[in-house]
Formats: structure tokens, sequence, C-alpha cells
């Protein structure tokens, strides 16, 4: 559950290998497997996200579309925007309208500490771990609810995954210790994003820290 903190309170940065196309189907009637692989075929999707521990929660919204990824994110009252187009990072402060570029390019640990996507748990998950344990309606959409328990540390994760976008609306992870998260995934949209949705915010002061990041160490930053 620390890791998992720590993810939570990260830099915000979100990994940019993002989702494809979305197929439509019988999703009962699919096993676990077939009906996560369909959350691997959404092209461009928008949502929000509320993730709670005992002692903190994160509120956010994000856009995603192939390699672009849009992140505003509240915690205690202050909000962040972070902007990815490939390997380059906009870390925006809205109240000063100054924005620190950077890249990632050549550094794969730098930053990469990040709220949970709903397609993360599709590839963690996409080996078959999973049991299928109920069909449901969560919040007017049908979902099939999943359960994945880790042989190594005990550790649960319960999953209401969507029928038609084969995405999960709601985790909650318990680990052995008893320690809880919940993630939930709200207003989810699947189609292409307009194409002005990654453009930084009017006024915005560009830093260039590229020239910075050169000299830190490969996995600076990693999780």
């Amino acid at each position: 559950m620390k890791k998992t903190l720590t993810m939570v309170l990260g830099t915000m940065f979100l990994l940019s290998t993002l989702l494809l196309s979305c197929g439509l189907g019988s999703a009962f009637a699919a096993s676990p497997a077939d009906l996560l692989a369909k959350g691997k075929k959404v092209q461009g999707i928008s949502y929000d996200f509320i993730s709670k521990t005992k002692d903190i929660t994160v509120r956010g919204k994000v856009w995603a579309q192939k390699n672009k990824v849009k992140t505003e994110t509240t915690v205690s009252g202050q909000k962040m925007l972070t902007i990815i187009d490939g390997d380059t990072v906009y870390q925006c402060n809205l109240a000063n309208k100054v924005a620190m570029k950077f890249s990632l390019k050549g550094k794969p640990g730098f930053g990469m500490q990040t709220p949970k996507q709903p397609s993360e748990f599709n590839d963690r998950f996409k080996g078959g771990s999973l049991k299928s344990v109920e069909n449901t309606v969560y919040e007017g959409v049908k979902c099939k609810v999943m359960l994945a328990v880790d042989k190594n540390t005990n550790d649960q994760t319960k999953m209401w995954v969507r029928e038609d976008y084969g995405l999960p609306m709601r985790v909650e992870i318990t680990t052995s210790k008893g320690e809880k998260m919940v993630i939930e995934y709200k207003n989810m949209k699947v189609g292409s994003l307009p194409v002005d949705t990654f453009n930084l915010p009017p006024g915005m002061k560009i830093q260039d820290m590229t020239e910075m990041m050169k000299y830190l160490p490969k996995g600076a930053g990693g999780s």
C-alpha cells in the first residue's frame, strides 16, 4: 500500500501508451481476458477519477488519445495540470501561468509515478489471474465483477468492469494487512477527442528544463 500511495501522490505524470479503438459485443458471454482485451482497443477517452485511501483523497480528470495525455488533479485543494505529448512533458502552474517543459526521452524511470489508469488494470491481469464472480449493474452501467488474489502477497483486487468498453468503473485493492484503496472512474466517454484538447492553457509562459534534465542519471525519480 505504501507503493500505491506513492503512485497517487507522485508527480502526476501519466504514461503515454494508452488504448487504441473500441469494439462492442456480448461481454457477459466473454471470458475475463476477452472482456479486458476490449479495453485495449479504445482510441480516445476522457474520465473523472477519485482515488481514496484511509488518509488521502485525490480527484482529477484525464483526457488521453494515442501518445497524448492531459491530467487535471486536485490534492489538498491545489489544482495541478500535466500535459504529455509523446516524450515531452509540460508541468503547468496555473496560478502563475508558468509551464515547465522537459523530455522523458532516455529517462523512462523519471516521474512515472501516476494515478492508476483504467487500462493499467487490463495489462496487469491479462494473463488470466482474474475470475468473474458476478454480473451486475453499477451506476446504471452493465458490469462484470472480477476478483484477483495475488498468490505471493495475498492482496486482493476487485473490479467492476464495463460490459461495453472493457474498462473498470471501480477498483478496490485490499492488502493482506487490511489496508484499502478505492479508485472510481466516472463520466467515462470513449471516442476521438477534439484536436485542441492537449493545447496549453492560453497565456502560459514556457520554461524549458530539457537541458537540465540531461544531467540527471537514468532512472532518477523512478518508482
